[in-house]
């Protein structure tokens, strides 16, 4: 069996990243919570957090439990620096709700797309034709 040794630099960048504040340690990968997403914001652009906005409900040491949907993994921690666990996720990603969106009117949130339905909903992604759009929001 060949023994590996870490770089100077893989070192140093794994121990600054596990003493950063909020650093959780899951089945020996290294994760960060994000701030929250508004849920407009989430609908409109889930690709902009962390895991493209899925949600994640984990439960840390002490007990309590976080819901994100800004999850962000740095990847699995080399087992020679690897602390133990301090947090674990609950449940399957898709078991944790994603926060409901104020009602919205389509026809003020459209973006232009192209092709068969060429307009797009930017919260929702529902796409329209032409001919769906009422006249009294149509654009002169």
């Amino acid at each position: 069996m060949t023994s590996h040794t870490l770089s100077d630099s893989t070192l140093r960048y794994w121990t600054n990243q596990l003493a950063l504040p909020g650093a959780l340690v899951i089945d020996g990968h290294l994760y960060f919570v994000g701030p929250e997403p508004a849920p407009t914001d989430l609908a409109a652009n889930p690709k902009l957090y962390g895991c493209y906005g899925t949600g994640f409900t984990i439960g840390h040491a002490d007990g309590t439990q976080t819901v994100t949907h800004n999850l962000s993994c740095c990847g699995e921690i080399p087992p020679a620096l690897r602390p133990a666990d301090n947090a674990a996720f609950i449940g399957e990603p898709e078991q944790t709700p994603t926060p409901a969106i104020a009602a919205h009117d389509h026809f003020e949130h459209l973006d232009y797309i192209g092709g068969s339905y060429p307009f797009e909903c930017c919260f929702c992604y529902l796409r329209f034709d032409p001919s769906d759009i009422p006249a009294s929001k149509a654009a002169s």
